[in-house]
């Protein structure tokens, strides 16, 4: 149940990157598909996002490209065509960032590089190998019927990694708590 629970989120954050509608009369946002971002702080350019507001995120990687956000429940936010979702579910009375949806084979993690373009058995060993203390594998590179993908959680559970390619070929890295 958890795998499938897990598998969910992973699809319903592919299709928010590819259904999410244009901001109207945005202003080019502060990101580029070469942003850098940091796994084990769940960061991007230097902000971690995880638990944030939306308004923290606008002021922290400026105004998003597009956006979902007319849900009461939910909502998401993409930057630098689509090469990283933000994803908000409402806690309390506020939107805050549940998840970190990454596809930019340019952007550059802190410790690895540019690991979206490995191949997903490959882009597993180097996480496995360069956060040892930070994440445990705890469902290896697999394909299903719902999709081909693998699971880090960190030492405490709360944070989950998932990785994989896309129908499309793409690899992804999906932070989410």
């Amino acid at each position: 149940m958890i795998q499938r629970v897990g598998r969910a989120c992973v699809v319903a954050l592919l299709a928010v990157l590819v259904l999410a509608t244009p901001a109207v009369g945005s202003s080019p946002s502060k990101i580029s598909p070469a942003f850098r971002f940091d796994l084990a702080t769940a960061s991007v350019d230097g902000h971690a996002l995880l638990g944030k507001s939306l308004s923290a995120v606008v002021a922290a990687l400026g105004i998003p490209r597009n956006r979902s956000l007319g849900h009461r429940q939910y909502g998401s936010v993409r930057y630098a065509r689509g090469s990283i979702s933000v994803m908000f579910r409402r806690r309390g009375n506020k939107l805050r960032v549940t998840a970190i949806a990454i596809t930019s084979k340019d952007a550059r993690e802190a410790r690895l590089g540019r690991i979206l373009r490995l191949p997903p058995r490959e882009l597993q060993r180097k996480i496995a190998n360069g956060y040892p203390h930070t994440f445990r594998l705890d469902r290896p590179y697999a394909c299903s019927r719902l999709g081909c993908g693998g699971l880090f959680k960190t030492s405490d559970g709360r944070t989950k990694l998932e990785f994989g390619a896309s129908a499309a070929a793409r690899s992804y890295i999906v932070i989410h708590i």
